[in-house]
């Protein structure tokens, strides 16, 4: 087998797995002795180009919900027009609520990332943890 054939198999094979196929499954589906992809779970590029599917993979189904999230947004702004009172109200509600969330998840995910950053520059100044500000002794362990 060529060096070039190889890899595209090995290329073939960590795709198949990142996506749930059995070591054994890949092995016959790619005509490939059981021994081989076995072998190759373990060699880092494999494990490399699984992990880069996997993640080429989350990326576009992410890309998907941003886009579905904008027609869904575009769907309860048209709704807000809506004839019936009960609708608009519905819609509102939704709207209201999707905010909330947002502005509250986004103001812990800003408080925690102001308190890694002050982490990170106590820790590289050589600060002991019991000498840190009140703010992060006291902070929420869920936002750290």
């Amino acid at each position: 087998m060529s060096e070039r054939k190889g890899l595209n198999k090995m290329e073939t094979a960590a795709r198949l797995w990142a996506e749930g196929e059995s070591f054994g499954a890949i092995a016959q589906r790619l005509r490939l002795s059981r021994t081989t992809v076995y072998r190759w779970r373990s060699h880092p590029l494999f494990a490399q180009l699984a992990s880069d599917h996997r993640h080429r993979t989350m990326v576009r189904a992410f890309d998907r919900c941003l886009d579905l999230q904008h027609r869904a947004i575009d769907t309860l702004e048209g709704l807000l027009k809506a004839k019936s009172p009960h609708v608009r109200l519905k819609a509102a509600q939704l709207v209201t609520e999707m905010s909330w969330k947002y502005f509250v998840e986004k103001e812990a995910s800003d408080k925690a990332i102001k308190i890694e950053e002050e982490v990170l520059r106590l820790t590289k100044l050589g600060i002991p943890h019991d000498h840190r500000p009140d703010e992060l002794a006291s902070a929420d362990p869920e936002v750290l």
